[in-house]
């Protein structure tokens, strides 16, 4: 092969990007310090060298991982061993912001687009395991909804659904609690179908209309009366007042 300026050239370009990071799919390792929104990962494309030899890389500790979230809100899901996310590398070493820094400051090295300087996305997949198949799914599911789903693929698959028709449909495979110091439900019509009502109040007040087997109870308690007699004759009493 003749050299020239050009092979020179890209020659060295090629060594000098060997050592700069950008982005790369990964596996999750450890989770050992996901308390602290960190986890181990490993790259998962091998280092590929002009001579053709090939190297996996190393285990990369201490990575940051990425859930969508502000100062106020966030949503969290499970981090596993084995979960796949892609990497994205800093141009400029973030130790310190990892620390606490959140206001400008000098990084703590000269580092650029470094290993260590990694942050982990959630969510990326092999196309077998993609979360928008229906066959990774045992709920019904569509590419059309919003879906809140955890324990993907399992018997206890639970979900909340926001459909494009706009009705919201949730499933729980076990419990569902709702724990509020006041609960307001506003519409038009409820319809409760279930084999038992369990009601545990102090007091249970009804500013409407209560229909048992169709029938009124508000107009059967004004006329309700039961027989009995005192001195020997036979009498009625009179209906409950207050209705």
């Amino acid at each position: 092969m003749s050299i020239n300026f050009e092979s020179i050239l890209k020659a060295n370009l090629d060594n000098y990007m060997d050592d700069v990071y950008v982005g790369i799919p990964a596996r999750i390792v450890g989770v050992q310090q996901i308390e602290d929104g960190l986890v181990d990962v490993q790259p998962l494309i091998n280092n590929i060298f002009a001579d053709g030899s090939k190297i996996e890389f190393p285990t990369i500790y201490s990575i940051p991982i990425i859930m969508p979230s502000t100062m106020t809100s966030s949503i969290t899901m499970p981090v596993n061993h084995g979960d796949s996310v892609f990497l994205m590398f800093s141009q400029r070493d973030i130790d310190v912001f990892k620390n606490g820094a959140d206001t400008p400051h000098d990084a703590s090295s000269f580092r650029k687009f470094n290993m260590n300087d990694g942050v982990a996305l959630i969510g990326l997949s092999t196309i077998n395991k993609s979360k928008l198949s229906k066959k990774n799914h045992s709920i019904p599911f569509d590419n059309e909804s919003l879906i809140l789903a955890h324990n993907i693929g399992t018997d206890r698959e639970s979900y909340i659904k926001f459909n494009s028709s706009g009705a919201i449909d949730i499933e729980a495979r076990s419990n569902l609690n709702v724990i509020s110091p006041d609960i307001k439900i506003n519409a038009t019509n409820i319809n409760v179908e279930c084999e038992q009502v369990n009601l545990n109040a102090s007091m249970v007040d009804i500013k409407s209309t209560v229909l048992i087997d169709g029938m009124n109870l508000n107009n059967f308690m004004k006329v309700h009366y039961h027989p009995y007699t005192d001195d020997g004759r036979p009498m009625n009493t009179a209906p409950p007042t207050g209705f």
